[in-house]
């Protein structure tokens, strides 16, 4: 069985839409399917000042295995593409790749958060993923994506660049 995973990426490098479409590519290798990818959309850094903004998307694929495999292996794609994690709080990076939904799993781990728990928070998840999944019912809210959307409270800008 293949679950409906929802992952969100980003980065802020002078080439984050072309680490956007490698990232996806890498993901598709790992994935059974690629189900919907949003448009890429320009936001401001969330938490911290940096140089440039972020490229964002959400993608949705079809995955056979456990939350914790796919983890580690998004990780490594992150790590392969320049990631480097300090532990020090929010920081510029090429690439950063979260696991917003796995299935309807609710999963509280020290490794490993579904839903996201930030997710909610922030504009450049919620609008990406409202693009591409506004039907679909959060496991822990038990409400749909449009109704969590409307209720997220970032107005941080959005730009749609594709």
């Amino acid at each position: 069985m293949c679950d409906s995973v929802f992952l969100g990426l980003g980065g802020n490098h002078d080439n984050s839409e072309e680490l956007l479409k490698i990232a996806l590519r890498k993901i598709g290798e790992l994935a059974t399917k690629i189900v919907a990818t949003s448009s890429f959309y320009q936001t401001p850094p969330w938490g911290f000042e940096a140089d440039n903004d972020f490229i964002n998307c959400v993608v949705e694929i079809k995955y056979k295995g456990q939350p914790e495999e796919l983890l580690v292996a998004l990780n490594a794609i992150e790590k392969e593409m320049g990631r480097i994690r300090t532990g020090e709080g929010y920081t510029s990076r090429p690439m950063d790749i979260d696991i917003l939904y796995f299935g309807n799993q609710v999963i509280n781990s020290n490794k490993l958060e579904v839903p996201h728990p930030r997710m909610y928070h922030r504009n450049f998840v919620m609008y990406p993923l409202h693009e591409i999944a506004p039907d679909w019912i959060d496991p822990q809210f038990k409400t749909s994506v449009a109704e969590l959307f409307k209720q997220c409270k970032d107005d941080s800008q959005i730009i749609a660049l594709s």
